[in-house]
């Protein structure tokens, strides 16, 4: 069979929403490669891609066959024929199922030629294998409108179908009315919902502001909004969440005194769960599927026998945010308590929502990875020894700076052992695919830098997943600055440094504890940063840009974050000891640091990229700038007040022979403040420069 632009679709069930958008994706693909698009016919004929559902017992599974005159894609039902024209795209047309987030280029060509084969799916390893869109500031970010459009969501969609995943959790806070939703649902993908948004429903709080979100008393209104949420699902694959959690995804029984023993909070969150589950059930007449977040306080009520759930519920277990299933640390010391499936569940659906991208305000990373492959290979292996693992929720954030490890989830998940065989590890073949793929010749040099990468966090604990992400730097170093302004312990607020495991009780201590942790990396990343180079002047073409765009913006994002969080520091510290001249140079070496983290996302804005980085609010690189520029004027103003003359204290040390003929007439054309810092740094290493070279 040869693949060409005569090439025609046959499909007698491209009326189907799923199919029918699967064909449009062909059909783009088709064009990029022969040139035109392929005409879809009503008729059997040679030389064409025929499509076709033929039902079977098994869901979502896909034949493919290539025969002398045409291609075969037969789908035990929608989804399984939507996965075999994915299948055909990858496989026989080149097309990489990242495409999108990687910028793969397609090869154009005359034609391919197919030898004859047949291949049927396999059962995937886990059954519901979904997308989390959370923290997703990038994306949001990216449009003009601050809002992921319609036509980026189905984007999104596409690509967790042509990967192989089925099931999305799509955005924070979505509601059942979003169009978004139902565009989801018309492509095929299953839905499910945040553990703190049961059934998908609108937030108490929302819908009736300023009532107490309580139980019992409020318990008709809670039927309201379950039952509109279930009423506006209707029609759409769900595996519906069931919990009971309080407003703003905190424990209820926080602002609920009545509920003070373990016995009355495990009764009124397996009450809620059983009413939410009735409730689908009342109004459906095929098999429903749930599943409960077995996360922060259920999770503790739950392996104390306090909360109960029936057989058929998925129990869903997290990882800590950091990629080990652990439970989650809050604010303060690992609570080092294992969140895999219990033993007693062996027989019941289990499930994992795991992070390759989190948001918590202290340690770490949303907009480059800190989840190292090793790790995540040694936890699916626990998670599947540990119990029957059918349903999965990964936490992709903003996509574009994950691929590699999603990537990776993917392939452990789906048919691991079309990818996975021989002697070495899945990690090891994953390295060595990954490399092949977008960096072939550089296989090696590749791994070497993801390993290396992933080596030079500095490690807040003795586990291989207590590593500081980018967070540390940016929310640490702002949290400092703000301590000192407002003349309290950094330790006063409780997501500060509570993370940390050594006695600890002024600044002082906290910050020479960071400073002890972050200084010793730095020779690795100024490494990292030279292999890197090294690399990037080997590559051109795709390769080069990929490279930018990808692992050489992770290494010099993190290098530059660790190195401004340590001149941060230091020019903290000596702010407080009153020695204003070095805190106002260290303080502007921390900024120019930042900016050169900043630099490191800008560089990959090219193309469709331009302004992904703009909505980048959940670390703040540039509040981080901001916030040093303001401290560092804090300690020119200081050194100003307390001179023993009317001018400016740090322009006088900078100008040193220059300034005493005509101090008066150039005190006038005071600098900015950069060109002043490194007039000063000069200085201080005993070169004085000339006016002309930074004065305005």
């Amino acid at each position: 069979m040869k693949l060409t632009q005569e090439t025609t679709l046959f499909c007698p069930h491209s009326d189907a929403k799923p199919i029918a958008y699967a064909l449009k994706a062909l059909k783009r693909d088709m064009t990029a490669i022969f040139g035109n698009e392929p005409p879809t016919v009503d008729m059997q004929q040679p030389h064409q891609i025929r499509v076709a559902v033929v039902p079977s017992e098994r869901e979502e599974a896909f034949t493919v066959r290539y025969e002398d005159d045409a291609v075969i894609i037969e789908g035990s039902d929608d989804l399984g024929a939507v996965f075999g024209i994915y299948y055909v795209c990858e496989h026989a047309l080149g097309i990489d199922p990242y495409g999108f987030w990687t910028d793969f280029p397609v090869q154009p060509r005359a034609e391919i030629d197919l030898p004859e084969m047949a291949y049927t799916s396999p059962e995937p390893k886990v059954r519901f294998r979904g997308w989390f869109i959370n923290d997703e500031d990038l994306l949001i970010g990216w449009h003009d409108e601050m809002e992921i459009s319609l036509a980026t969501w189905e984007i999104i969609y596409e690509t967790i179908l042509r990967t192989g995943f089925n099931m999305v959790i799509a955005g924070t806070g979505s509601k059942p009315m979003d169009a978004h939703l139902q565009l989801a649902s018309d492509m095929g993908v299953w839905l499910t919902q945040h553990h703190a948004e049961p059934l998908g429903a609108r937030y108490f709080s929302d819908a009736y502001p300023g009532i107490p979100a309580r139980i019992p008393e409020e318990l008709d209104r809670f039927v309201e909004l379950y039952r509109e949420a279930i009423n506006l699902h209707r029609g759409r694959k769900i595996v519906w969440s069931l919990g009971y959690r309080g407003q703003g995804d905190s424990p209820f029984f926080r602002s609920d005194p009545r509920y003070a023993t373990k016995e009355a909070r495990g009764k009124a969150i397996g009450d809620m769960i059983q009413l939410q589950k009735n409730l689908v059930e009342e109004v459906t007449d095929t098999r429903q599927h749930f599943a409960h977040n077995v996360y922060s306080e259920s999770a503790e009520l739950y392996r104390e026998g306090h909360l109960t759930l029936d057989d058929d519920i998925i129990r869903v277990w997290a990882d800590n945010g950091f990629g080990a299933m652990r439970a989650r640390r809050e604010w303060n010391r690992e609570p080092h308590v294992s969140s895999l499936p219990l033993a007693s569940d062996q027989d019941r659906d289990s499930g994992v929502y795991y992070h390759v991208s989190f948001h918590d305000l202290q340690l770490a990373s949303v907009h480059v990875p800190f989840v190292a492959p090793e790790l995540i290979q040694d936890q699916y292996q626990q998670l599947f020894d540990a119990g029957n693992i059918r349903f999965l929720t990964l936490n992709v954030s903003n996509i574009r700076p994950h691929v590699f490890n999603i990537d990776f989830i993917g392939k452990l998940i789906r048919f691991p052992d079309e990818h996975f065989n021989g002697e070495l590890s899945p990690v090891e073949q994953h390295y060595a695919a990954w490399a092949k793929k977008y960096f072939p010749g550089h296989e090696a040099d590749i791994r070497d830098l993801i390993q290396g990468y992933h080596d030079a966090f500095f490690r807040y604990g003795p586990l291989p997943d207590e590593v500081a992400g980018e967070q540390v730097a940016q929310h640490g170093l702002r949290n400092a600055i703000s301590a000192i302004v407002n003349g309290r312990n950094v330790l006063d607020s409780p997501f500060t440094f509570h993370y940390i495991p050594d006695p600890v009780e002024t600044i002082e201590d906290c910050f020479n504890w960071l400073l002890a942790k972050t200084e010793p990396t730095l020779p690795k990343w100024t490494s990292l940063q030279a292999a890197a180079e090294v690399l990037e002047q080997k590559l051109d073409g795709y390769q080069a840009q990929f490279f930018t765009d990808n692992l050489r913006m992770q290494i010099d994002y993190m290098a530059n974050s660790y190195q401004g969080l340590v001149y941060g520091l230091r020019g903290l510290l000596t702010y407080m000891n009153e020695n204003y001249l070095d805190a106002f140079c260290l303080l502007s070496q921390s900024k120019w640091a930042m900016e050169a983290a900043w630099e490191a996302f800008t560089r990959t804005e090219h193309d469709k990229w331009i302004n992904f980085f703009r909505g980048e609010w959940l670390t703040g690189t540039q509040e981080t700038i901001r916030w040093l520029n303001t401290a560092r004027s804090m300690a020119k103003i200081a050194a100003d007040t307390r001179a023993d003359h009317y001018w400016p204290a740090f322009p006088v040390h900078a100008l040193g022979v220059y300034g005493q003929a005509s101090i008066h007439t150039i005190i006038q054309a005071i600098t900015d403040d950069d060109s002043l810092a490194r007039a000063l740094i000069a200085a201080k290493e005993g070169h004085i420069l000339s006016p002309s070279t930074w004065l305005t």
